[in-house]
């Protein structure tokens, strides 16, 4: 009775002591996981609230655009007060001029007091239509106060396009002597928005304050229009905050995601980034698959290791029964036990060690919160952006997707011509303030070619940024496009500062710059033609650099593009 006293007792300070020391590893992964995961909730909550901020600077300056010429517009009625505005020759060559400077404005219409517009500057000059029921108009039948109103999207009823209408009362606000429209061609916002996402499940929307869904990257067009007042952005975070990050099911798709939203300033406009909390963390579940199965085998091999000491501990009994037996057969069980225990103490000391001194690493986090190397990478990558974090980071996106092959290419029509004006009107704004002349010297009649827009319209508008930062004031950039045996060159040449012949075989190369000293006199970090060659690699083409210094560089993209089976490219008002 006392013999099996004593087994059992050994049997369960062995068993004790095991289940301690699971329970103090597991409890160190417990914690390692949740720290990890509140990091990568975190990282991924701050990189959703810079995406909202970077689409409400956008969505800012295509309000401040649109106001500014619905103002210009009333001005000069107030200027004229006896003016017919639908008919005015003086008034239509006036707002021609300013609907080709804003170039981001479709159209310019006037409404009279029986709500029938007049197209007067634009794509649609001299159209007429009844717009009393277009809530644009309607809202000024009311007092309100005086300032431009974005109405909901809707499709133009000439040509089906999709705008956004943003309208401007002239006179009493209940019974206006005009109403000035202009429409911003939508799918111009929803490139950029699409510009802004990284992984296929990111959504990006542009809404009013009152709910009504504007627009929304992926584009579907049962949801233009809906009201979303009902939703936890509307009914409890907007009213504290004009800005902010949460996380919830959202209303639109019924998936979790993390959503940043951020008012436009005093309008009503309000932009919504947004992404899967799965996609957020799928680094995280990688890292809890790989930790669980090597924790898992640790503690298969702690369990077989007590059952061993279990063994050994019951043998040793089963020795000192035998030494009391029989002296001579307990004097040679004792010299075989010690030879025994003296061997198998070294042998199972060694391995006890190792399982020890890596569990205390683990329980210690000597190495740094689990999974916290690749986010303190990201966060380093970001700090050394610094002041250029809005500006590089849609290349920082592009960069780490090229490098890890994820880049998905989605070859569609697209008319060559409409995209390169689209680029030039682009990096305009920064040409006109240096005083340097863009040309589009493409080889008339292009076809449609079949080719993916967004990687096409990425390398243009970063070789264009080149050409502009390294072109002085009274330079010439000329883009041109020639197509030839199923390959399209596309060709960026400036006449800027050249590149010396030793420093071409460096560019390409990721966060590589011509001057690389630290007083350089132009910013950035490199990545531009280190993108542009990434891209036409995974497009199956090359880039080719030819540069004299002090006279000019032409940077030749050659991709493979095919003849779309349509000739007629797919009309696309200019971004």
């Amino acid at each position: 009775m006392a013999e099996s006293v004593r087994r059992w007792r050994s049997s369960a300070m062995v068993a004790t002591t095991i289940a301690v020391l699971l329970l103090l590893l597991w409890a160190s992964l417990g914690y390692g996981l949740w720290r990890s995961r509140t990091d990568a909730l975190s990282y991924a909550a701050g990189n959703t609230q810079r995406l909202t901020q970077l689409l409400e600077s956008h969505a800012a300056r295509m309000f401040d655009g649109a106001s500014l010429l619905l103002i210009a517009a009333e001005n000069w009625g107030r200027i004229h007060p006896d003016a017919d505005l639908r008919t005015d020759p003086e008034f239509h060559v006036f707002a021609g001029t300013l609907v080709r400077q804003a170039g981001a404005v479709r159209s310019l219409t006037v409404v009279d007091r029986n709500a029938i517009g007049h197209v007067v500057a634009g794509a649609r000059l001299g159209e007429v239509a009844s717009l009393g029921d277009r809530d644009y108009v309607r809202v000024w039948s009311a007092p309100r106060p005086h300032a431009a109103y974005v109405g909901t999207s809707q499709r133009s009823r000439v040509d089906g396009e999709w705008v956004l209408p943003v309208s401007l009362a002239i006179g009493e606000s209940t019974t206006p002597l005009w109403i000035v429209v202009v429409e911003l061609p939508l799918v111009a916002i929803n490139q950029l928005y699409r510009s802004t996402l990284v992984a296929r499940s990111d959504a990006a929307s542009l809404m009013r304050t009152d709910g009504t869904l504007l627009t929304r990257e992926p584009f579907a067009e049962a949801n233009i229009g809906r009201t979303l007042a009902s939703g936890r952005i509307f009914a409890r975070y907007l009213p504290d905050a004009p800005r902010g990050v949460f996380d919830e099911v959202v209303v639109i798709d019924g998936r979790r995601r993390l959503v940043g939203y951020s008012q436009v300033g005093a309008t009503d406009l309000l932009v919504v980034f947004s992404q899967e909390t799965e996609v957020a963390l799928a680094e995280w579940w990688r890292s809890l698959t790989l930790y669980i199965g090597a924790f898992a085998a640790v503690t298969v091999m702690i369990i077989v290791l007590g059952y061993f000491v279990v063994r050994l501990i019951r043998r040793d009994e089963a020795s000192a029964r035998a030494q009391r037996e029989a002296l001579l057969a307990a004097e040679a069980g004792s010299r075989a036990k010690s030879t025994f225990l003296a061997t198998i103490s070294h042998e199972l000391r060694t391995p006890l060690n190792s399982i020890l001194g890596f569990s205390s690493l683990l329980a210690d986090q000597a190495h740094g919160p689990l999974g916290a190397a690749q986010y303190q990478g990201y966060a380093k990558d970001i700090q050394r952006s610094g002041a250029y974090l809005l500006d590089l980071i849609e290349d920082m996106l592009d960069a780490v997707r090229l490098e890890a092959g994820a880049l998905k290419l989605t070859p569609e029509p697209v008319d060559l011509s409409a995209e390169i004006d689209s680029s030039l009107a682009t990096v305009r704004p920064d040409s006109d303030r240096r005083r340097i002349m863009l040309r589009n010297e493409s080889s008339p009649g292009m076809p449609a070619l079949e080719i993916d827009r967004r990687a096409l319209r990425r390398i243009l508008l970063n070789l264009l940024g080149n050409a502009v930062k390294f072109t002085d004031a009274g330079g010439t950039i000329t883009v041109s496009a020639t197509l030839d045996a199923g390959l399209v060159a596309l060709a960026v040449t400036d006449t800027g500062i050249g590149i010396a012949p030793e420093k071409i075989a460096l560019l390409g190369r990721p966060f590589v710059q011509v001057d690389d000293s630290l007083t350089r006199r132009h910013a950035g970090s490199g990545l531009g033609l280190a993108i542009c060659k990434g891209l036409a690699e995974v497009m199956g083409g090359t880039l080719h650099i030819a540069s004299q210094v002090g006279k000019g560089t032409t940077v030749t993209a050659r991709l493979p593009a095919h003849v779309a089976r349509s000739s007629q490219a797919p009309v696309r008002p200019a971004a």
